[in-house]
């Protein structure tokens, strides 16, 4: 017997909020980090913790290392701009 889809249903949450605990699979699933991408978050400082021998990232903590280790990106060419030249399209 096929089984119809509940609305109530709802895909997973790609959200990572502040007051939130995961453990080290949902984060990956929810930050889009792999394995690589989370040892190498780990050595530039987000904290893993351990209870029971499996590990957590609070939400808190990965505000703080994006805060840290995060870089900023300048805005985008504005509309009109020629994204190829520096100064909005003129003399460079």
């Amino acid at each position: 017997m096929s089984r119809k889809c509940d609305e109530t249903e709802r895909e997973p949450s790609s959200e990572i909020v502040s007051s939130g605990v995961y453990s080290l699979s949902e984060f990956k699933a929810r930050s889009g980090l792999g394995d690589s991408g989370l040892r190498n978050a780990r050595r530039a400082g987000l904290r893993v913790l351990y209870a029971h021998n499996r590990g957590f990232v609070l939400g808190a903590d990965f505000v703080e290392y994006l805060r840290s280790a995060g870089t900023l990106v300048p805005p985008g060419p504005e509309e009109g701009q020629d994204p190829r030249r520096r100064n909005g399209g003129g003399e460079e």
